[in-house]
């Protein structure tokens, strides 16, 4: 199971600058630049999960009633938002990569992963409780942010040879 999920991960990570005195061919000829680091930092997979069960919430909400906070759909819909937000940093640690790597995504997904959450509507509108300004506020900074954290200089770990 592990190792067929470090084949289907490979190419995840972002790919950190070399260490100084490490040899070129070492490792891979290029590092991921500001934007490439962005769009690794919340993992594609925890988001497909996250808008399968939030479009299949909606459903049961769509027939014009009102949604309640507090009601069954609501605390679905929160346990859905939690349960991707502890995954999304937990993606990361099960990788196989440097684990400064690894350390920098999961930080990064716990931060950027609600924060999406919150401004891609979900739950948060359907529930009258997001607030549009601070949402693109917040999806600003936490951008802004990835284009900034870059996971330390590493040597390159050994890729296991796929089975």
């Amino acid at each position: 199971m592990n190792n067929r999920f470090q084949q289907l991960t490979r190419g995840r990570l972002v790919v950190p600058a070399r260490p100084p005195g490490a040899s070129a061919q070492a490792l891979a000829p290029q590092t991921d630049g500001p934007l490439a680091r962005i769009a690794k930092y919340i993992p594609a997979e925890i988001v497909a999960v996250y808008l399968f069960f939030d479009n299949g919430l909606k459903g049961f909400i769509a027939d014009g009633t009102e949604p309640k906070v507090g009601g069954t759909e609501f605390w679905c819909s929160v346990a859905v938002v939690l349960a991707c937000w502890i995954g999304a940093p937990l993606y990361y640690w099960m990788m196989d990569g440097a684990p400064g790597v690894r350390k920098a995504h999961a930080i990064m997904a716990a931060f950027a992963f609600p924060v999406w959450a919150y401004a891609s509507g979900g739950p948060f509108v359907a529930f009258k409780i997001q607030q549009p300004i601070i949402a693109l506020t917040l999806l600003a900074l936490v951008t802004l942010t990835g284009v900034f954290v870059k996971p330390p200089p590493s040597t390159p770990t050994p890729q296991s040879p796929p089975s």
